[in-house]
């Protein structure tokens, strides 16, 4: 399977990815990643640790998106 980037909201509505990386959600929200290690350290992101990786749910944060839309 071929990953694609998603840097949009219809991109990730469109993806079949389980999980995003931190420089993902960064480009999806025009951020730098440390931003976002910040916001997964807080809780403001959920997360999923592998090791020393961290990812994003993609369907937790489509749900907050999709709220902060509405």
């Amino acid at each position: 399977m071929i990953h694609h980037r998603v840097t949009t909201l219809s991109a990730l509505r469109d993806s079949d990815a389980a999980a995003l990386t931190r420089q993902e959600v960064a480009d999806l929200f025009g951020i730098d990643a440390r931003a976002v290690s910040s916001a997964v350290a807080s809780g403001e992101l959920p997360c999923i640790r592998i090791g020393r990786k961290v990812f994003i749910p993609r369907e937790p944060l489509l749900a907050m998106l999709t709220k902060v839309e509405q």
